[in-house]
């Protein structure tokens, strides 16, 4: 999974994750179980920051949280 997001960190059809935009800089990786890992990405450096791990409910109590702002 790590060396998905340093390679592919917006997704790419040479991998197996679900990769998907959530919010204008958040991206979000469905993980087993139903968990989710939210992140941004800074493109210069294709440094990748997490902001979440969790679960699908609390993963989009979280995003709620970022739209309020």
């Amino acid at each position: 999974m790590w060396e998905i997001l340093q390679t592919y960190p917006k997704g790419s059809a040479a991998t197996h994750w679900t990769i998907k935009k959530v919010y204008k800089d958040i991206w979000q990786l469905d993980l087993p179980s139903g968990y989710r890992l939210e992140y941004t990405v800074l493109n210069k450096e294709r440094v990748v920051f997490v902001l979440f791990i969790g679960n699908h409910d609390d993963a989009a109590a979280y995003l709620r949280g970022k739209k309020k702002h």
